[in-house]
């Protein structure tokens, strides 16, 4: 399973307790967020892909894996994340504008790893969102090499997170204009409407 960047970009916040399932009834939300981003997969491409990790706590995180592969042994994986405002504003070293988080997430990647292991590109970054790849060139201990495309952006109430990552350290040209345009037209939806949708996000569709 992955858990190398990812208490990293979600700031540190994840708890390790599990959402078992979607909620079915209105008092079943409780705990839910209120919204949830959207990446506009059909429902064909989204059977591809299964769950293997659902967290909550000050973060609510998904994380999904090619539905032929296991959580140890994976070469692709989505992960789609929510942060409630209130808990980035609880935050000393995070703040609800995009530049400073997009500062924090740059410089705990790059120490994350020594010497030149890791680095770390912008591909787009406007006011409230941020487009970027980092690469692992090389295994850390336990972390294989990989490299991720994400996008973090800010609505009026939480900060959401997507990210593709491979276990590979470059991206064909064609692969990384996919996930860019992908990660540009992801959209926030309530999470209540989200279970009828189609797309990916962090409901759990049945």
């Amino acid at each position: 399973m992955k858990k190398m960047l990812f208490c990293l970009v979600t700031i540190c916040l994840t708890s390790q307790n599990p959402l078992e399932a979607t909620p079915k009834t209105a008092s079943d939300y409780k705990g839910y967020p209120t919204e949830t981003a959207i990446l506009n997969l059909s429902s064909d491409e989204q059977s591809n892909w299964k769950e293997i990790s659902r967290q909550n706590g000050a973060s609510l995180l998904v994380e999904r894996i090619p539905i032929n592969q296991t959580p140890e042994n994976w070469s692709e994986l989505i992960g789609i994340q929510y942060v409630d405002l209130r808990h980035l504003d609880e935050n000393p070293t995070v703040h609800s504008k995009i530049e400073v988080v997009a500062a924090t997430l740059k410089k705990m990647t790059l120490s994350s790893y020594p010497g030149k292991k890791v680095t770390w590109v912008t591909i787009e970054k406007n006011k409230n969102d941020i487009i970027y790849q980092w690469t692992l060139h090389e295994p850390y201990f336990d972390t294989p090499a990989q490299t991720e495309i994400a996008k973090g952006f800010f609505t009026k109430s939480g900060f959401h997170r997507i990210g593709f990552t491979s276990k590979k350290t470059e991206l064909t040209a064609d692969e990384k204009q996919l996930w860019i345009q992908l990660l540009k037209e992801a959209t926030v939806v309530p999470f209540k409407k989200a279970i009828n949708l189609s797309g990916m996000s962090l409901t759990k569709k049945s």
